[in-house]
């Protein structure tokens, strides 16, 4: 215990009821060596800002630091005669191009100061005398207001990954899109008739990069003025632009080093303290050529899909659409122009003009809702309903209530998808809380409305006694629920926040939620097996299928009419069948000894890490929440020889790859393809690595000795890979 304490001390223990002060230091020592470098532990009441603040982290994205006790300001270089005024065709290219890579710098998650306003002709442009480099300068600042703004309304973004400060610089925010457009094009016009120039070989270069600029900015200013109503006109814009780009890459690839360098005098490391931050900026390096190339196709692509969405489509396909293209990996500027387009927040309507309840009403009644529901959600029942008025009225107001929690928790679901997958994975943990809520109030409609209804048998259709189990509600919500709850688990494997060892529990889980989904899609969906379809079904399965559909209540088989998507079946199945498959693999390189098995935490338990991870199921309903006990029970594989677990697990790849092949002749969308194909790459890798194991168990004195997990086929699987040398330990 401290000797002397301040007075603020004493009081600062006597409000808390504190009477000793221990000494953590030794422990916080012990505790940082569980960190690799680069990770830092994050608690809501310690925020990003918070660390900041205490830590001094010397990150150039967000810790300030400069080297230079003395900056000369822009007069003074101009004096000097440092500052290129009228540079050639040649070094304009070269200027543009370098513009281009601090552009896509600043969209990685770096400030202003420290990427375009680096270049001198964005702090004052009347400077330029080439008229052809200041208006595509000028483009470049309007883009990027453009992006600033939308950026700051969608708030979709963390401080570390792109920052949209101004810094109070003139980005012509003030000048309408329209006019730096046409100052373009004229330009362009001007270069296209100057045939006769000596710098006539150079007006091709220039004219792409003009061009590129133009149609970005058009694709931009579609979106931002128009919404959803200018995706058609930045769809044509955005073409041409990643037309103007190949052409662009074509020209660089054809050129000496030395035609492409940087001419001194259009930029400066001084420019990072002309801006008014709150604190001196840090130099960073800018993307080179390869690497702006890279980005930029990356960055058009992404704005080219989101020009795809269609603003009459309904909630699942706008669900599974925000889904995608969040596992695209997306810039900020990208993400912020999606949300923004969705959602309106100056009227609070999705796409401009629809109320999002609406869209959730629609897809309850169209894709899962009953005529019962319908009626009463209307006010009107039926006479077959037999509700007295008073009971109608009670039954509108609960599913208002119901409605109102549906539209709040798609809402949050949409809003967290635009954010990146580690922010998104920290929304959805808090979002269960609302989920359970929501299964709550279905449960009860459900109960009440099929126990107060006493329906009736409809002529020539008598209804069995299983009629009052079709819970509509709360299997809708159920469905939503389970979706979370395989997204968030393995939103954990994408971002590497899970060991080798401690694979095999989280692969668990998501086939015990994945069992629990299909049962559930036996109650939504009046479901129709994939065998049944071909010539290949044996007698049994077509029998079996047929014998599930009639063991549904009535109630369903004869009012429902959806059935899941082929993407939605094909793909639950394919991931079901890999979960199973990596565990089975796991679990028989741990026997063999090349996988350590699962060792009791240093600060905690087995049980306590495994229950952490599950812990925002626990404001759940449904599905039942597994404790560690249970786990260790059903996951018990002691009984089951490596071997016969390798068998196991070579099925299962088998039949993996032989659903893909299947799912193929069913599915058309390219992105839905694209999402199967990387399950499909990660399957035939592990395949292959598990027909390599069984080769090697034959001689075990070669075998492997060590297995690395590799996610860069597919975040939601590992591709595992056998070493023969185990690693260092350090």
């Amino acid at each position: 215990r401290r000797s002397i304490q301040t007075k603020q001390t004493m009081e600062f223990d006597r409000r808390i009821g504190m009477k000793d002060w221990e000494d953590l230091t030794a422990f916080l020592n012990s505790a940082v060596q569980e960190l690799k470098v680069g990770e830092m532990i994050s608690v809501p009441d310690f925020s990003l800002g918070e660390v900041m603040s205490a830590v001094e982290i010397m990150d150039p994205k967000m810790d300030g630091g400069f080297g230079k006790t003395t900056t000369p300001k822009l007069e003074e270089l101009l004096e000097r005669g440092e500052i290129l005024r009228a540079p050639s065709a040649a070094q304009a290219i070269a200027i543009m191009d370098n513009i281009l890579a601090c552009e896509l710098t600043w969209f990685s998650g770096y400030a202003l100061p420290q990427t375009l306003y680096t270049c001198i002709y964005v702090h004052q442009t009347s400077l330029l005398e080439n008229r052809i480099l200041r208006a595509y300068v000028k483009g470049v600042m309007k883009s990027a207001s453009i992006t600033a703004a939308v950026a700051a309304k969608a708030q979709t973004r963390e401080d570390e990954e792109f920052l949209p400060l101004t810094f109070d610089i003139n980005l012509f925010e003030d000048t309408p899109a329209e006019e730096v457009i046409q100052e373009l094009l004229k330009i362009e016009e001007e270069l296209g008739g100057d045939s006769g120039s000596p710098d006539a070989p150079f007006h091709a270069p220039l004219l792409h990069r003009l061009r590129y600029r133009r149609h970005y900015l058009e694709a931009q200013h579609a979106l931002s003025s128009k919404g959803i109503t200018g995706c058609e006109l930045a769809f044509r814009s955005l073409k041409g632009a990643q037309e103007e780009l190949a052409q662009i890459c074509g020209y660089r690839r054809g050129c000496d080093a030395a035609q492409l360098e940087v001419p001194p005098g259009a930029f400066t490391f001084h420019a990072t303290r002309w801006a008014p931050c709150p604190a001196a900026m840090q130099i960073v390096p800018q993307l080179n050529w390869s690497e702006t190339e890279v980005a930029a196709r990356k960055h058009l692509s992404d704005f080219h899909k989101l020009c795809e969405l269609d603003r009459h489509t309904s909630l699942k396909p706008l669900m599974q659409f925000v889904q995608l293209f969040s596992e695209r990996g997306s810039t900020v500027p990208a993400r912020s122009f999606l949300w923004v387009l969705i959602y309106c927040p100056e009227e609070g309507k999705f796409f401009g003009n629809r109320e999002f309840r609406d869209m959730v009403l629609d897809s309850l009644a169209e894709t899962y809702g009953a005529p019962l529901y319908r009626r009463i959600a209307a006010g009107k029942p039926a006479p077959e309903d037999n509700l007295s008025e008073k009971a109608a009225e009670l039954r509108a107001q609960q599913l208002e209530i119901f409605l109102d929690k549906a539209t709040t928790c798609f809402w949050l679901l949409l809003n967290a998808m635009c954010f990146n997958r580690a922010r998104f994975r920290r929304k959805l943990a808090n979002i269960f809380p609302e989920l359970g809520v929501w299964q709550q109030i279905a449960c009860d409609i459900d109960a009440e409305v099929f126990e107060a209804a006493k329906l009736r048998p409809a002529p020539g259709n008598p209804a069995p006694p299983e009629y009052a189990k079709g819970f509509v509600l709360t299997s809708y919500v159920y469905d939503v629920v389970l979706w979370a709850m395989s997204t968030y688990l393995f939103l954990g494997c994408e971002l590497d926040l899970y060991k080798g060892t401690e694979l095999p529990s989280i692969l668990w889980y998501v086939d015990y939620v994945l069992g629990v989904r299909f049962e559930n899609y036996d109650i939504l969906f009046k479901l129709e097996d994939p065998d049944e379809r071909t010539d290949k079904s044996s007698t049994a399965s077509r029998l079996k299928a047929k014998q599930r559909l009639q063991s549904q209540p009535l109630a369903l088989r004869s009012r429902t009419k959806a059935a899941p998507s082929p993407f939605d079946r094909f793909s639950q199945e394919v991931i079901n069948l890999l979960a199973r498959a990596v565990f089975r693999f796991i679990a028989a390189l741990q026997k063999d000894g090349v996988e350590e098995v699962e060792k009791e935490p240093r600060y905690s338990s087995l049980g306590s890490r495994f229950e952490n991870r599950m812990k925002p199921f626990l404001h759940l309903m449904r599905p039942q929440f597994v404790r560690y006990e249970t786990f260790v029970k059903h996951s018990d594989v002691s009984a089951t020889t490596s071997k016969e677990l390798l068998t196991q697990a070579v099925e299962l790849f088998r039949r993996c790859q032989a659903l893909m092949e299947q799912a193929v002749k069913f599915i058309d969308n390219p992105d839905e393809l694209d999402y199967l194909a990387k399950l499909n790459k990660v399957c035939k890798a592990n395949a292959v690595s598990l027909a390599v194991y069984l080769r090697a168990r034959e001689t075990p004195d070669e075998g492997p000795k060590h297995v690395e997990y590799d996610y860069s086929f597919c975040g939601m699987f590992p591709a595992l890979k056998l070493k023969k040398t185990a690693p260092k330990k350090a």
